[in-house]
């Protein structure tokens, strides 16, 4: 299975777990709701707000070699060092913020 790159840690994280709520509001107002599905995954937030090019570089190739969310990858956090099998679920465009440096954030998601 493919890995993260080795990469500058990013300058921003958050993270969050997965709502499986669906909802339907009924002709008296009432709302039904139930659990479209039973997992829960964590979702993770990663900004960078400075990469320089040579981490863009290599984090670009892996960002095609996994063909965006198409395939998993393990990825370590760099807060806990616990791996996780991830896949990408967004990916912002990149701005190019200083000489030799880009902006741009991604989502992962437990799958």
């Amino acid at each position: 299975m493919l890995r993260f790159p080795n990469i500058a840690n990013p300058s921003s994280y958050s993270e969050d777990i997965y709502d499986p709520v669906l909802s339907s509001e009924m002709e008296d107002t009432t709302t039904i709701t139930r659990a479209k599905t039973t997992a829960q995954p964590k979702i993770y937030y990663l900004k960078w707000s400075a990469l320089s090019n040579d981490d863009y570089i290599k984090f670009m190739d892996f960002y095609k070699e996994t063909k965006g969310g198409s395939l998993k990858f393990i990825w370590t956090s760099f807060l806990t060092n616990e791996e996780h099998v991830v896949r990408f679920i967004s990916k912002s465009k990149a701005d190019f913020v200083q000489p030799f440096y880009w902006s741009f954030d991604i989502s992962l998601s437990e799958k």
